[in-house]
């Protein structure tokens, strides 16, 4: 079974490309390191789907939340070892933004990614600097 079960805050505002949403997670680790301080994983997130819409229009930079995700590794073109995880299922922990008609994003989310569109690789927000890959 690949499932991972992570908590953090968002990096940044999600943004939409190849057509699917994309955040970053940071996640503290649970222990100090021998300065006394606590390290910290930025993870790269992907969601696709309807779902994507969904996180592009209820987080935000710095909201916190849990994540129930599928990890997958690769080497990238310049030999670098690189994991990334995909979306499964979403909970809000703590966020700046809150709508009382928001769907409920506990539900599970669909396995196959949508077909390409006209609204492929535009952002969800208007900030597309500094995007790491």
């Amino acid at each position: 079974m690949n499932n991972c079960i992570l908590s953090g805050r968002l990096t940044r505002d999600p943004y939409k490309k190849d057509s699917g949403a994309h955040f970053t997670l940071a996640v503290d680790h649970d222990y100090k390191d021998k300065d006394g301080s606590r390290g910290v994983d930025f993870l790269p997130i992907s969601v696709f789907g309807k779902s994507a819409d969904q996180v592009c229009k209820y987080l935000a930079k710095g909201d916190e939340i849990n994540v129930l995700a599928k990890a997958s590794s690769y080497t990238n073109a310049s030999g670098a070892y690189k994991i990334s995880f995909k979306l499964q299922k979403f909970e809000f922990v703590k966020v700046k933004y809150f709508d009382s008609n928001a769907a409920d994003t506990t539900d599970e989310l669909a396995p196959e990614e949508p077909e390409s569109t006209a609204a492929e690789n535009a952002p969800c927000t208007s900030d597309q600097d500094d995007v790491n890959e």
